[in-house]
């Protein structure tokens, strides 16, 4: 096979796997909005954010917190004022 003719086949199945990715999560509503999330990000198609929802709930399931409670006394709030 060519391989202009193989790569054309190989970017026709990408295609087909990111449409029956974007399929299986459309049937579930709690997967819909975890999905939404990383798709909505510039660059992120949906072979990446599936994967990020099944191997990073986390990620995208609750707010993160960045500054540990250890190190929270270290990066006081401001003063009202």
């Amino acid at each position: 096979m060519p391989p202009s003719r193989r790569i054309s086949r190989l970017t026709a199945d990408i295609a087909l796997l990111d449409e029956r990715l974007v399929e299986i999560v459309a049937t579930n509503a709690a997967v819909i909005h975890r999905y939404q999330l990383p798709t909505s990000m510039p660059g992120i198609g949906a072979a990446l954010a599936c994967t990020l929802v099944a191997f990073l709930p986390e990620l995208v399931a609750k707010p993160v917190n960045l500054i540990p409670p250890s190190s929270a006394a270290l990066h006081p709030s401001p003063a009202p004022g």
